[in-house]
């Protein structure tokens, strides 16, 4: 609760917010780099904490604007 209500006033988000910014970043990390070529979207959505694909299609999406698979095709470009 307390570090909850710490990320709500210093960065003026909720703590879910913060949390799956931190997933996102790590899920893109991933999409671009070549050791990951053999997991599927769904894998990658579950090593970066998400529990489901379409959540993570969806936080993703919100944040970034485009799917995992948009993203993935404009990095290898």
């Amino acid at each position: 609760g307390y570090l909850s209500q710490l990320i709500n006033s210093c960065l003026s988000e909720s703590f879910t917010d913060y949390i799956n910014k931190l997933r996102i970043s790590e899920a893109k990390k991933m999409l671009v780099d070549s050791s990951y070529n053999r997991y599927t979207i769904g894998a990658l959505a579950l090593e970066s904490g998400f529990n489901t694909k379409s959540n993570f299609y969806l936080v993703f999406k919100k944040l970034e604007g485009i799917t995992p698979n948009q993203f993935k095709e404009v990095q290898n470009l």
